[in-house]
Protein backbone atom coordinates (compact mmCIF):
# COMPACT_ATOMS: atom_id res chain seq x y z
CA UNK A 1 0.00 0.00 0.00
CA UNK A 2 1.21 3.52 -1.04
CA UNK A 3 0.32 7.26 0.00
CA UNK A 4 0.42 9.78 -3.05
CA UNK A 5 0.72 13.81 -1.78
CA UNK A 6 -0.85 16.04 -3.70
CA UNK A 7 -0.66 19.83 -3.39
CA UNK A 8 -3.02 22.04 -5.34
CA UNK A 9 -2.82 25.78 -5.57
CA UNK A 10 -4.19 28.36 -8.46
CA UNK A 11 -0.52 28.55 -10.33
CA UNK A 12 1.07 25.51 -9.82
CA UNK A 13 0.47 21.67 -8.86
CA UNK A 14 2.57 19.42 -6.72
CA UNK A 15 3.46 15.82 -6.10
CA UNK A 16 5.08 13.22 -4.58
CA UNK A 17 4.55 9.17 -4.24
CA UNK A 18 4.95 6.96 -1.57
CA UNK A 19 5.91 3.49 -2.11
CA UNK A 20 6.81 1.63 1.02
CA UNK A 21 10.77 1.39 0.98
CA UNK A 22 10.41 3.65 -2.34
CA UNK A 23 9.61 7.40 -2.83
CA UNK A 24 9.46 9.36 -5.70
CA UNK A 25 10.99 13.09 -5.73
CA UNK A 26 8.87 16.05 -5.39
CA UNK A 27 7.82 17.31 -8.51
CA UNK A 28 5.82 20.37 -9.37
CA UNK A 29 4.07 21.67 -12.60
CA UNK A 30 3.06 24.95 -13.38
CA UNK A 31 -0.04 25.39 -15.33
CA UNK A 32 -2.01 28.34 -16.96
CA UNK A 33 -4.97 29.56 -15.04
CA UNK A 34 -7.28 26.91 -15.51
CA UNK A 35 -7.20 22.93 -14.62
CA UNK A 36 -9.82 20.59 -15.19
CA UNK A 37 -9.99 17.70 -12.68
CA UNK A 38 -11.73 14.27 -13.59
CA UNK A 39 -11.79 10.38 -13.12
CA UNK A 40 -10.23 8.63 -14.93
CA UNK A 41 -10.92 4.80 -13.75
CA UNK A 42 -13.11 3.69 -11.40
CA UNK A 43 -13.79 0.22 -9.09
CA UNK A 44 -15.54 -0.96 -6.98
CA UNK A 45 -14.44 -2.85 -3.53
CA UNK A 46 -16.24 -3.95 -0.63
CA UNK A 47 -19.13 -1.61 -1.58
CA UNK A 48 -17.08 1.36 -2.11
CA UNK A 49 -16.40 3.01 -5.15
CA UNK A 50 -12.97 3.59 -5.59
CA UNK A 51 -11.64 6.47 -8.24
CA UNK A 52 -8.08 7.44 -9.79
CA UNK A 53 -8.21 10.47 -11.20
CA UNK A 54 -6.43 13.14 -13.31
CA UNK A 55 -5.82 17.10 -13.60
CA UNK A 56 -5.46 18.60 -17.03
CA UNK A 57 -4.83 22.49 -18.13
CA UNK A 58 -3.61 23.85 -21.04
CA UNK A 59 -0.38 25.03 -22.76
CA UNK A 60 0.76 28.00 -24.06
CA UNK A 61 -0.39 26.84 -27.61
CA UNK A 62 -4.01 26.55 -25.79
CA UNK A 63 -3.63 23.05 -26.29
CA UNK A 64 -5.41 20.52 -23.51
CA UNK A 65 -2.66 18.65 -21.57
CA UNK A 66 -2.62 16.28 -18.16
CA UNK A 67 -0.61 17.25 -16.15
CA UNK A 68 -1.00 15.11 -13.96
CA UNK A 69 -2.40 11.56 -13.25
CA UNK A 70 -2.79 9.77 -9.94
CA UNK A 71 -1.71 6.08 -9.37
CA UNK A 72 -3.59 4.83 -6.35
CA UNK A 73 -7.64 4.38 -5.90
CA UNK A 74 -9.40 7.13 -3.62
CA UNK A 75 -13.07 6.92 -2.21
CA UNK A 76 -15.19 8.62 -4.30
CA UNK A 77 -16.49 11.01 -1.36
CA UNK A 78 -13.17 12.28 -0.96
CA UNK A 79 -12.71 13.01 -4.38
CA UNK A 80 -15.78 15.28 -4.20
CA UNK A 81 -14.44 16.41 -1.43
CA UNK A 82 -11.36 17.50 -3.32
CA UNK A 83 -13.48 18.97 -5.89
CA UNK A 84 -14.97 20.86 -3.34
CA UNK A 85 -11.41 22.32 -2.00
CA UNK A 86 -10.53 23.52 -5.80
CA UNK A 87 -13.45 25.06 -6.25
CA UNK A 88 -13.20 26.85 -2.52
CA UNK A 89 -9.70 28.05 -3.67
CA UNK A 90 -10.74 29.23 -7.25
CA UNK A 91 -13.57 31.39 -5.73
CA UNK A 92 -11.42 32.80 -2.89
CA UNK A 93 -8.23 33.84 -5.59
CA UNK A 94 -11.30 35.40 -7.74
CA UNK A 95 -12.47 36.99 -4.71
CA UNK A 96 -9.24 39.02 -3.75
CA UNK A 97 -8.22 39.54 -7.08
CA UNK A 98 -11.91 41.48 -7.46
CA UNK A 99 -12.01 42.93 -4.47
CA UNK A 100 -15.47 40.81 -3.40
CA UNK A 101 -15.86 40.13 -0.27
CA UNK A 102 -14.47 36.79 1.37
CA UNK A 103 -17.10 33.74 0.31
CA UNK A 104 -18.04 31.49 3.54
CA UNK A 105 -19.35 28.15 3.03
CA UNK A 106 -21.60 26.47 5.49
Amino acid sequence: MGKERVIINTRSLSYQQHFGFFNTSFQTIGFNKKISIRVYDQAIENELTLVKFLVESYNDQHLCEVIYHSVLNITDADFKRLLEHIDRLYLDEMSERHMMPEIILN
